[in-house]
């Protein structure tokens, strides 16, 4: 049984608002500010405010294109419609890669975060054990239905915030008088800086995976996107200041947990406690999420004949990808354990500005065959102001990243070729 018409489209905008919020936020947030700190020092903000607007352009984009394009699979399906099947392929392929590197990466990091409190898991068999029961329960929840996936991950984004927005709410009282008001920094130090912050607002391509499960998307996509982009670029902000007010310049030198060394100077060795249990929280809430996404991507991908088409079976009793969501799980745990993601990390962040780039073209395509009739439409420049700040990003990876996505391209490029082939046999 598959198609789109069996999933159940059960998300509104307070549930996908989240999962975006799960996808984005992730450990990163626990020492994002003392990178910042030694980026930019007292301008930092500066690049905040840069990074949330070039990040909105994208965002915009990606509204426009979801409200046109209501099938699962998001940025796959978007670039699909909008530019052909040959890029399409390549978005699917590039985002499933980056996805599947990243739920590794960030899974062997919350094994090690675990292993500081129950050492035999730290590593070897024990981490491997580990890995397979967290990524196995998270898929075993997620193939009973959408609804029970979501409801789980709502209790975990609670859990998730709650250090956070405990760090802010004691440390607000710091802020007068020890954050002194920002100054404005030269162009390259601004620019340096929100490259390395706009990897931190990445992650709303995955969430939206979950399209085809979204009730009246038109509306939805582009309401949670906005709702998710302004909690996180508020949170994002305020959770730097407090960083600020507590460290000082002693910020930038606290670079392996910056907000652990904040929540002992607003409030004591507890406070330090709850931030360190709170990085492990926050990966967990981002493996939650993305157990729920990747597989829709998958999903979608089987069913437009990319991939086998097996991976397009739903499970009719819960309407779930069932075997997407055990095959990505099996992947998962596969390369988690044995740590080959290291080898291809560093191209991840290269693949998804490039999925950006797709995702805005087709966009402005999208507008153009599809005029608004109740769509979300943003003005014609607005995919154009994104891709050029995504191209300047993509000129400063390194030879090494582009090579590696090239091959990557040509490989995906390889098999649709071979599928085009064998579907038209």
């Amino acid at each position: 049984m598959s198609g789109d018409a069996t999933l159940l489209r059960a998300l509104g905008t307070r549930r996908l608002a989240i999962s975006i919020f799960n996808t984005v936020v992730g450990a990163g947030i626990f020492v994002l500010p003392a990178t910042v700190f030694g980026l930019a020092g007292g301008g930092a903000p500066f690049a905040y405010l840069a990074c949330t607007v070039a990040i909105l352009f994208v965002a915009l984009s990606f509204a426009s294109a979801g409200s046109r394009v209501t099938e699962a699979g998001g940025a796959y399906r978007y670039v699909s419609a909008g530019l052909g099947p040959w890029a399409g392929n390549v978005t699917g392929i590039l985002q499933w890669l980056s996805d599947t590197l990243s739920n590794a990466s960030v899974a062997t990091a919350f094994a090690a975060a675990i292993g500081v409190y129950w050492p035999p898991v730290s590593a070897g068999a024990g981490r491997s054990l580990l890995l397979a029961v967290v990524i196995g329960a998270l898929a075993a929840l997620n193939l009973r239905g959408i609804r029970r996936s979501a409801t789980f991950l709502e209790a975990v984004t609670v859990a998730k915030l709650a250090p956070l927005l405990l760090l802010v709410t004691l440390g607000l009282a710091l802020l007068p008088g020890r954050v002194d008001v920002p100054s404005l920094p030269d162009i390259d130090t601004l620019g340096r800086t929100a490259l390395v912050l706009l990897f931190a607002f990445a992650g709303i391509e995955s969430a939206l995976a979950l399209s085809g499960e979204v009730q009246t998307p038109e509306r939805t996509i582009p309401r949670a996107l906005l709702v998710a982009l302004v909690g996180i670029s508020g949170l994002y902000l305020l959770i730097h200041l407090v960083a600020v007010a507590a460290l000082g310049d002693g910020l930038a030198a606290a670079s392996a947990a910056p907000l652990a060394a904040a929540g002992n100077a607003v409030a004591g060795p507890w406070l330090q406690q709850v931030m360190l249990a709170g990085t492990a929280i926050s990966m967990f809430g981002y493996l939650t999420a993305l157990s729920t996404a990747t597989p829709r991507l998958l999903y979608s991908m089987g069913t437009q004949g990319l991939l086998p088409a097996a991976l397009g079976h739903v499970n009719p009793a819960h309407r779930a990808p069932s075997v997407a969501i055990v095959t990505q799980a099996i992947v998962v745990v596969a390369v988690a354990s044995t740590g080959s993601f290291a080898v291809l990390a560093p191209m991840a962040s290269v693949a998804i500005l490039t999925v950006y780039v797709l995702v805005c073209l087709a966009a402005w395509r999208l507008q153009e065959r599809q005029p608004a009739a109740g769509r979300f439409t943003v003005p014609a420049w607005v995919p154009f102001a994104a891709v050029a700040v995504l191209l300047w990003m993509l000129a400063n990876a390194t030879m090494k990243e582009l090579a590696i996505e090239l091959a990557v391209i040509a490989a995906a490029s390889l098999l649709h070729v071979v599928r085009q082939k064998g579907m038209s046999a």
